[in-house]
């Protein structure tokens, strides 16, 4: 690690994969959220927030500053891991087994499907 840097987000996510291309490293907030008082009633405390948008955080590989960072706003998914990005005239293709729905306590079946996001 040559640098650390602190990227606020408004809420405690489950970011469990990220994105490095050439020039870029992007970040992945789906929104699936950590609520620590459902765990004390019994029910899982992970909680797939879907009516706000989804976002990716794009900034430089080197990045110096948190005002480097470019929200993107996406349609909300579910997501535990990205199969590929590259960056191709000047767009950044994202490729990742989106869901529909994120469950950890897998009371639902959550179908996944390779999917292809175009960032510009």
């Amino acid at each position: 690690i040559k640098s650390s840097l602190k990227i606020p987000i408004p809420h405690s996510v489950l970011m469990h994969d990220m994105i490095i291309t050439e020039n870029y490293s992007i970040l992945c907030d789906i929104n699936f959220q950590f609520q620590a008082a459902l765990a004390f009633q019994g029910k899982s405390p992970w909680v797939h927030v879907k009516d706000v948008p989804a976002r990716f955080g794009i900034f430089p590989r080197h990045i110096k500053d948190v005002s480097e960072v470019v929200w993107v706003d996406v349609e909300p998914f579910g997501l535990f891991h990205f199969a590929n990005a590259w960056e191709e005239n000047g767009k950044i293709y994202i490729y990742g087994c989106k869901s529909e729905n994120m469950d950890v306590g897998f009371e639902t079946k959550a179908m996944t499907r390779m999917h292809e996001w175009v960032l510009d």
